[in-house]
């Protein structure tokens, strides 16, 4: 097992807990999209005096600027994740044709 896997921990964890929450976040990017476009989103509004505790990469003070950044990065971890799974699938592609042509050499056909 490749370092990666092993620091991830996530090879421990059945897929289905782990893909469970993506149509949620598929579905509020869209409706971050949605409401992006709408006349509200200009509304601006004033940071904390502290700052903020949690977040480090402030958009600005319009709540469209927030909401296309929101999105932009669920865009930018959607095509993360998929380059990742075509990773997983082009592994495991490979060990099922190893699989195969070694029971294929090993059977009695």
């Amino acid at each position: 097992m490749s370092g990666e896997s092993k620091a991830s921990l996530s090879f421990q964890y059945r897929w289905e807990n782990i893909l469970t929450p993506v149509p949620v976040a598929l579905n509020a990017l869209g409706a971050c999209a949605v409401a992006t476009g709408s006349q509200k989103a200009n509304t601006a509004f004033a940071p904390p005096k502290e700052g903020f505790k949690h977040l480090s990469d402030f958009a600005g003070v319009k709540l469209h600027t927030n909401l296309s950044k929101c999105v932009d990065l669920g865009r930018f971890a959607s095509m993360e994740t998929e380059k990742q799974m075509s990773k997983i699938n082009m592994f495991s592609e490979t060990v099922y044709g190893r699989l195969s042509a070694n029971t294929i050499v090993d059977s009695s056909f």
